[in-house]
């Protein structure tokens, strides 16, 4: 990523930053020179943010930038709503027992999808590229990791015609409507080899989608830029291009928000927050959607595993719980701007079954470092010489680490290795790069898994339904996605039946007792539900939409578009449209050619007043 300052040179061009008083001192700097410059016709929306895409390719991709823009391009067959419940996008209808889209055993699924929808080339889209996309992904899956669990149980699929898709499945599936699965054109991968797919295929633009926008141009560390669908099956969206600008700084990136030069900033500083909240025609919101920061653990029992053996016994972890300030972890490692965490599921997230377990009061852990350590001591785990705990004779020594790239995570590990310290355990903290991390926590000797921490400090991306969160933590996940190593029979029956309960009420109940199981094995401490900071400027534009009942993001929202579709320059009451590029350039244009032509009639009649005199 790079930061490139526009040193502002010409006379005329300082005339149109003064006039729009887009000047904001040193401060102020677009995100990059090379940034494409739209036509004055063009409705443009300019988004800044400080995380780059790490590829186009949907069977790679980890960065939400990726997420974002990709999905925006190849749509999935169910989206969510802005109330976060699964709602028709390819397809034309929810299907239900009731109206025979599911069958009675839940086994088969039929899809019906919008009549005469086309690609963004102008070919038809039809269930022959539905069917062909998720044979793709169900034949090939151990190339296509990204795909796994939404694949999970599906043995074919096949398109009856031209609008209709089945799909059949092992055993019924409760989360289908939340599978994450982006329908590709037939006609462009088919020549993709899917070993290419699954490793080094980077999908490069002009991408061709189905989406309200697709992506037209990436310039990695630098800008994405997306263009309008003309064949789009939905409404047509009033904006013309989207342009993502990365920013290695924040600060410069408020500047630019500050100035107009963008219309939207995610991932600005907490020290920012009032400062941009207060300016004129900008909203500033923290949200948070469905993320948690955690300490983990290392539970693994297989060898050659390098954890500490304490690390093993849930007493132990339980009594860790108790030794931790949650509230002066949101409070001072997070600016104020977390929530004390409790279970793996968000709260405030979701209606009509709400997932998160909240527990009873007397089972919330609180700060109490005399009773983490009546815990120890209980647990057998006693101070010896010099007030350290024991373990078979020898002082408690635990290695702990945060990443380098989060002030937060960092003053959170310095706040926890100072209460663990007090409570007798010997900690020894270092700041390492996520790289180290994900080697350590992912070590193999061999063809052997053999993680080798004893516990870190990190953050976890939720999903729209908890199911592919908790399967993370199943022992099928050993060596894989468990990051704690963990291992609960109960946990792992009660996965299966909750993926296959087709009633949301007996479903939430399962969900609910796979957390608390968690919750009391501690193999993983949620630590706060940190809040994410978003502005987005209402003079310009109108129609942002915050998802998850309008607590959630207006943009980096990934399984929602209700912003991109419905976003439009904002009108004043009898005047033309102000947001678009083409109305306000042309303002611009002749506000700065009559303050020139200004400056120059003052400078010829004072020159010419020297001369006279």
């Amino acid at each position: 990523m790079t930061r490139l300052r526009m040193r502002i040179r010409s006379v005329a061009l300082a005339a149109v930053i003064a006039l729009l008083g887009l000047g904001a001192g040193p401060q102020s700097a677009f995100a990059d020179s090379s940034s494409p410059t739209p036509s004055p016709d063009t409705v443009t929306l300019r988004i800044g943010v400080t995380g780059d895409a790490d590829t186009l390719n949907p069977n790679l991709m980890l960065e939400t930038l990726s997420f974002e823009t990709v999905t925006m391009t190849y749509n999935l067959l169910f989206d969510l709503d802005l109330e976060g419940q699964p709602r028709n996008q390819l397809a034309a209808e929810i299907p239900t027992l009731e109206n025979g889209g599911i069958s009675a055993d839940g086994k088969i699924w039929t899809i019906k999808l919008r009549p005469e929808m086309k690609w963004s080339d102008g070919e038809p889209l039809t269930a022959a590229d539905v069917a062909w996309t998720l044979e793709y992904y169900r034949v090939n899956i151990d190339l296509l990791p990204n795909m796994s669990l939404a694949m999970a149980g599906i043995e074919r699929t096949t398109a009856v015609d031209d609008t209709t898709v089945e799909i059949g499945l092992s055993a019924p599936r409760a989360d289908l409507l939340y599978g994450y699965l982006p329908i590709l054109p037939e006609h462009i991968w088919k020549d993709v080899p899917a070993d290419l797919a699954g490793s080094v295929y980077e999908n490069e633009p002009p991408i061709v989608g189905s989406g309200p926008f697709t992506i037209v141009e990436w310039k990695p560390g630098s800008f994405l830029r997306m263009e309008r669908n003309p064949h789009y099956w939905g409404p047509e969206p009033d904006v013309d291009e989207i342009i993502y600008s990365v920013y290695t700084n924040p600060e410069t990136m408020a500047a630019d928000l500050e100035a107009g030069t963008i219309d939207a900033a995610h991932g600005f500083l907490p020290a920012q927050y009032e400062r941009i909240g207060a300016l004129p025609d900008v909203e500033a919101i923290a949200y948070n959607y469905r993320n948690w920061d955690y300490l983990c653990l290392n539970c693994y029992e297989g060898e050659p595993s390098t954890g500490h053996p304490v690390l093993l016994d849930p007493a132990f972890r339980n009594a860790l719980n108790w030794a931790v300030d949650r509230e002066k972890l949101a409070e001072i490692a997070y600016y104020g701007f977390a929530q004390p965490a409790t279970t793996i599921m968000t709260p405030d997230t979701w209606t009509d079954p709400d997932w998160h377990l909240q527990p009873a009061e007397d089972a919330v852990y609180a700060f109490d470092l005399e009773k983490a350590g009546q815990l120890l001591d209980a647990a057998g785990y006693t101070k010896g010489a010099g007030g350290t705990r024991q373990y078979e004779g020898e002082p408690i020594a635990l290695r702990f680490w945060v990443l380098s790239d989060s002030i937060q995570e960092q003053t959170a590990g310095k706040l926890i290795t100072g209460w663990l310290r007090e409570l007798g355990l010997k900690v020894k903290l270092e700041v390492i790069d996520t790289g180290a991390l994900v080697s350590r926590v992912y070590n193999y000797k061999g063809a052997t898994y053999a993680p080798d921490f004893d516990m870190f400090i990190w953050y976890w991306d939720g999903f729209s339904d908890p199911s592919f969160t908790l399967s993370t933590f199943q022992t099928d996940a050993l060596g894989g996605n468990n990051e704690p190593g963990w291992s609960n029979a109960e946990f792992d029956r009660l996965w299966l039946q909750q993926a296959q309960e087709l009633d949301p009420a007996v479903r939430q109940e399962l969900i609910w007792r796979m957390q608390e199981i968690f919750y009391e094995e501690a193999p993983h401490m949620a630590l706060v539900y940190p809040r994410y900071l978003q502005a987005f400027n209402t003079g310009k534009w109108e129609g942002w939409a915050r998802v998850q009942n309008g607590t959630g993001p207006v943009i980096w929202a990934v399984d929602n578009q209700d912003t991109y579709v419905n976003l439009k320059p904002a009108t004043a009451e009898g005047d033309e449209e102000v947001g678009g590029s083409g109305g306000l350039w042309a303002a611009v244009i002749a506000a700065a050619v009559a303050f020139v032509g200004v400056v120059v009639v003052v400078m010829l009649r004072r020159r010419r007043k020297a001369e006279e005199e």
